[in-house]
């Protein structure tokens, strides 16, 4: 077996994730559209809606967001892409949009800076 990082191929947990430092307050847990289809629904990350809201509703670019939430700037791109994606998969499709809390997996700062 190969040592290192690269073990998730082989069923052995991975790299531990990086804190992330999340410092927006979300009120929003759910969106539902109308009208609505049966399909299920969408989970976004806490992390996913921070960095959605660093770079589209503070104005941030991807590296003084990547500064804020304490992660490298690939890593603030691939959330940004996920939840673009499942923000307008949510808006063609009609599927409901759920807000995963911190509690449901990963490692997250919650400072209010």
């Amino acid at each position: 077996m190969r040592w290192g990082w690269g073990r998730r191929r082989y069923g052995l947990p991975g790299r531990p994730k990086k804190p992330r430092r999340i410092t927006g307050d979300f009120q929003l847990y759910k969106v539902i559209p109308y009208p609505r289809t049966s399909a299920e629904p969408l989970f976004i990350d806490i992390d996913e809606l921070e960095a959605i809201r660093l770079i589209d509703y503070d104005g941030l670019d991807q590296n003084s967001a990547a500064e804020q939430m304490g992660v490298s700037r690939g890593t603030v791109q691939r959330l940004y892409k996920s939840a673009r994606k499942k923000i307008a998969t949510m808006l063609v499709e009609g599927r409901i949009l759920l807000l995963y809390p911190p509690v449901a997996g990963g490692r997250y700062d919650l400072s209010s800076e």
